[in-house]
């Protein structure tokens, strides 16, 4: 034991611990990284079309090699406030689609360690190996930092401020703050606003209409009768189980997922179908 307190004192060990122990509640403390919703990941991406066009001018005026396409081969490197690398992975996807970008999937600090150390393995000269910092083979480097990020009441709006440096020229083609906005459609506004309601406010809602639409439809019915036709008593059957299908499906949002949701669509148009019938009927002898 005695070795052991020389080599590795009892004081180092617990400092090792606490230090361990701290770092483990600054890791469960820490607040997670939010997940962007929809309208805010749209604002962002109307940020990057915006980028995106730029740098697509910039480089149709450019002169230079690039890569064998002509492409200027440009990087990406993580964006201030982006924990999660959402945005950063969000501007990597758009500009890659940029007539006339190339963007390198490393990483910026990666890219330059494989292209200085290539440059100092293949040089035969020490003025070789001084200048190997020039032979990095990007063109191009990107980056910024979120500023804001938020839905408010069915809106999204994107705050973030982009850099791009020449590498080639040595200085800077972008130094700007870029604000975008999205709204949602009419129709998803609806969804979004049906979808906040109480599932029992919705049930009750859909139970009312289904409920009033075979009486509001009586003379219909009368109709159906009058004309002897089992095809015009089907086809009015028919449209009361549709209606309460499509109503259902909008109080839901539209969005059917899993087996149980099958379930109450299918138990709701079983129900709407008997309800319509004995409605109808009833109409009918009356």
């Amino acid at each position: 034991m005695a070795i052991l307190r020389r080599f590795f004192p009892f004081k180092s060990l617990a400092v090792i611990v606490g230090l361990f122990l701290a770092w483990q509640a600054y890791v469960f403390i820490a607040p997670k990284p939010r997940d962007y919703s929809e309208l805010e990941l749209t604002a962002a991406s109307e940020v990057c079309s915006m980028v995106s066009n730029h740098l697509e001018t910039y480089a149709s005026e450019k002169e230079g090699p690039g890569d064998a396409n002509g492409n200027l081969r440009a990087g990406v490197v993580h964006f201030i406030n982006d924990p999660d690398d959402t945005i950063t992975d969000l501007f990597k996807g758009c500009l890659s689609k940029t007539p006339g970008l190339q963007i390198d999937d490393t990483s910026v600090i990666q890219r330059f360690l494989a292209d200085v150390g290539g440059a100092i393995k293949d040089s035969t000269s020490l003025d070789e190996v001084i200048n190997a910092g020039r032979r990095v083979e990007l063109d191009l480097i990107v980056g910024g930092r979120v500023i804001a990020i938020e839905d408010t009441e069915n809106a999204g709006r994107a705050v973030i401020e982009v850099y791009a440096y020449d590498l080639e020229e040595g200085g800077w083609i972008m130094k700007k703050e870029f604000i975008a906005h999205s709204k949602l459609s009419a129709s998803a506004a609806l969804s979004g606003t049906i979808l906040k309601m109480h599932p029992l406010w919705r049930l009750l809602i859909w139970l009312a209409i289904v409920g009033l639409l075979p009486w509001l439809a009586a003379p219909l019915t009368h109709k159906a009768v009058e004309s002897k036709s089992n095809l015009a008593s089907a086809a009015l059957l028919g449209f009361y189980i549709l209606a309460g299908a499509l109503l259902a499906l909008c109080l839901s949002g539209f969005e059917i997922a899993g087996i149980w949701d099958g379930i109450k669509l299918t138990v709701a148009i079983v129900f709407c179908a008997v309800y319509s019938y004995i409605v109808s009927e009833r109409i009918a002898a009356g």
